[in-house]
């Protein structure tokens, strides 16, 4: 099981979060929209990589997470290829072309790279494309309402898998349309008609995503956080030669298509007419500048003025795009050869090179070694998360292993930060990184700095335990375990959840239902508590069952208290998700309703 004992986005990003969503459906029998495990804790709904709406994932909700990943990457296969069967055939493609470069499309040497890097949202995003595809052409020539529904529910699906994906996508979309529209051979009526329902469907992803849009750090990107970073070898190797180090590659620069499918996809090329061979040529020479961020300027320059853009940092997933012009191209090719032997031989050097390709790639080890279990730590924090957090100086804990062991953390790799929360956790740990943004924190570049935490300001983040490879100065750490050259430190600073700057409070109970915190505690004299959950709108605070005011402080949240024992009840509702659900799923009836009127009329 590498897509689990390897480190991958898949083990140490999705893996946490979908087993969250399972014990929280499990146990309270609804949807988390806050998860607990990482920095301290951060909302879920609006996060754009939490793999919430995608319905394939729904599958995670039922079984074993062991084997999720195989089982919703062959979904995505079956998916992909059969749209891509529909939008070759729709292109005029021979059914025995269409069938085997249907395969080949969802096993692209890109899409494997992905594949071991655990990017499973990707794969499910680009199984969707073809179909995008062939009702977009139908939508073109036929115009008819139900291609704009289908058109409007194949995007939202990809939106729900990865909004990169589809923010890509409507790159290429929205001026093909608006061509179309303009040389009226697409109705404007059905042209609104697929905005209306794409947004009326995405409602629930987009109105809580705006909002939490204005509290993370990966708007303000610079030019140098763009990935990945090109050499001229790099280039070359990842468009022509990818085979060198073929485990150590950067999955982001996989560009090749295979030397059959390039050479197929020229013969295809030729065959084209004039009008159409510039417009493609000037598309891949598009994207092929866009995938080649960091080479120009261009990228950088696109996504500061397209709204939104600056969330994607990734420029080489453009290439997708050219990826699937190539495929649609090489079909054409293979088309065009009526010897039935050549045509069966360039397919099995195809199948050859892209199973080597996979083998090799999957099989071998990953670039970023396998996760380590921390035996002798196992004892101090397992079924933690309602009692402290732990923090890693060089973010050494493995995220799968901390949601596994029901334990927090403070520090965190993900591609989405929380800024206030960011900004403090550099202070309280000690180091800097000039306002660059980093996907980990703290960022590896500050490791060889040995930054030195403060106590007390970790202390308020509720942080017990420290771990790190080498000695702490603060005299408020004491060393308590080590295993495998990192050391565990106690911290004597630790403040519980709930505490007081003046006052001792005695926690008789504290427990977190991902949505839902209840509690309760004495207080010894009127005070103001802080309780340590990151200030973000949406959480309301309940004591004794009546609604009090709460106040953000640093980045957690404060109240006024009189003395006593109290019960403590908090809930995080998210207004703008409620509205969100409530468009999306008013436009999912009328499109039922719809159908339904539609297949009446038929009969």
């Amino acid at each position: 099981m590498w897509w689990l004992n390897e480190i991958n986005d898949y083990s140490e990003t999705y893996y946490p979060i979908l087993l969250g969503i399972q014990k929280g459906f499990r146990e309270n029998f609804s949807i988390p929209i806050w998860r607990w495990d990482i920095f301290g804790g951060m909302p879920l709904f609006g996060d754009p990589f939490a793999m919430l709406l995608n319905p394939i994932n729904w599958l995670s909700l039922v079984i074993d997470l062991k084997w999720f990943f195989p089982l919703a990457a062959l979904a995505s296969f079956f998916i992909g290829v059969f749209g891509m069967k529909k939008m070759l055939k729709e292109f005029g493609i021979k059914q025995n072309v269409a069938d085997f470069l249907a395969i080949f499309y969802m096993l692209l040497p890109t899409s494997i790279a992905h594949i071991k890097a655990g990017h499973l949202n990707i794969y499910e995003a680009v199984s969707f494309y073809p179909w995008v595809i062939y009702y977009l052409k139908k939508w073109i020539e036929k115009g008819e309402i139900k291609n704009s529904l289908f058109l409007s529910i194949a995007s939202v699906l990809i939106l729900f898998s990865h909004p990169g994906m589809f923010y890509i996508l409507l790159f290429v979309f929205i001026p093909s349309c608006s061509y179309f529209v303009v040389k009226k051979k697409v109705k404007i009526r059905n042209y609104i008609l697929f905005w209306l329902i794409l947004i009326g469907l995405s409602a629930v992803y987009i109105l809580p995503t705006l909002e939490l849009n204005q509290y993370i750090n990966r708007t303000s990107l610079s030019r140098q956080d763009i990935v990945p970073v090109w050499t001229i070898k790099s280039v070359i190797g990842g468009l022509f030669f990818p085979y060198l180090k073929i485990n150590q590659l950067d999955q982001e620069a996989v560009l090749y298509p295979t030397i059959a499918v390039g050479i197929l996809a020229i013969y295809g090329f030729l065959a084209l007419g004039k009008k159409i061979k510039f417009y493609v040529l000037f598309l891949l020479f598009v994207l092929l500048i866009i995938a080649l961020g960091s080479f120009t300027p261009i990228y950088y320059s696109l996504i500061k003025i397209f709204p939104f853009a600056g969330v994607f940092r990734v420029s080489s997933r453009f290439w997708y795009l050219a990826l699937l012009v190539i495929v649609i191209l090489s079909a054409m090719g293979l088309s065009r050869i009526k010897n039935k032997k050549l045509s069966y031989l360039i397919k099995i050097f195809i199948l050859v090179e892209i199973i080597s390709f996979a083998v090799l790639r999957l099989f071998l080890p990953g670039r970023y070694g396998s996760i380590i279990n921390f035996a002798n730590f196992d004892k101090y924090f397992d079924n933690s998360i309602d009692k402290f957090r732990l923090y890693s100086t060089t973010h050494s804990l493995s995220q799968r292993k901390m949601v596994e062991a029901n334990a927090g953390i403070v520090d965190g790799e993900y591609p989405l930060q929380l800024s206030s929360f960011i900004n403090y956790l550099q202070r309280a740990a000690g180091y800097s990184y000039n306002n660059q943004y980093s996907v980990i924190h703290p960022p590896y570049q500050v490791y060889k700095n040995l930054p030195q935490p403060n106590a007390a300001m970790l202390g308020k983040l509720n942080v017990l335990y420290v771990v790190s490879p080498y000695e702490l100065s603060d005299a408020n750490f004491s060393r308590v375990a080590e295993d495998q050259g990192l050391i565990l430190y106690k911290n004597s600073q630790f403040k519980e959840f709930l505490w007081s700057e003046d006052t001792q409070i005695k926690l008789l109970k504290y427990k977190n239902f991902g949505n839902k915190v209840e509690a309760e505690f004495e207080v010894g004299k009127e005070t103001r508590i802080n309780w340590g959950v990151r200030n973000y709108p949406g959480w309301n605070v309940i004591i004794n069952g009546k609604n009090i005011s709460i106040n953000n402080k640093e980045v957690w949240y404060e109240f006024e208290l009189q003395k006593g024992q109290h019960k403590f009840e908090a809930v995080f509702i998210s207004k703008l998700y409620n509205i969100g659900f409530l468009i999306s799923l008013l436009t999912s009836l009328v499109i039922v309703i719809y159908f339904r009127l539609y297949s009446k009329l038929n009969q």
